[in-house]
């Protein structure tokens, strides 16, 4: 038996005060991604150079790999997000998910970029 004090971080026993620590929801987000085809236009008046050219590395590796990109990254989103919401916008699971895609995509590019640079030293090695 206890009581509540304040907002989900205390509660009141018969003799001391427990800290109560927020429950956190996981989950395993699988996603795959076909026949996709993005582009950048060269000037745009709602984008900045420098956000284009941040851009091209991702976009080149969408249209690269356009036949599958599988997206496999896990999720971890507080249980108090959920409070009072009704929607998924207002829990913030929009903004979950789009970082989540965007880390994997950007890991993916990444690991991309690793095994072009060996391949790149195979190469150089065999021509001597």
């Amino acid at each position: 038996t206890g009581e509540y004090i304040g907002s989900g971080e205390r509660w009141m026993d018969d003799e001391h005060e427990i800290d109560v620590v927020d429950p956190i929801i996981k989950a395993r987000l699988l996603l795959t991604f076909r026949n996709l085809n993005a582009s950048v236009p060269l000037s745009d008046p709602d984008v900045s150079y420098l956000n284009t050219a941040l851009v091209q590395p991702l976009v080149a590796y969408l249209n690269t790999n356009y036949i599958a990109i599988p997206i496999d990254s896990e999720l971890h989103i507080p249980l108090s997000n959920f409070d009072g919401s009704w929607y998924p916008y207002e829990a913030g699971l929009y903004d979950v998910l789009s970082e989540a895609v965007y880390n994997e995509l950007v890991r993916d590019v990444e690991e991309q970029k690793k095994v072009s640079k060996l391949a790149d030293l195979v190469l150089m090695m065999l021509n001597g």
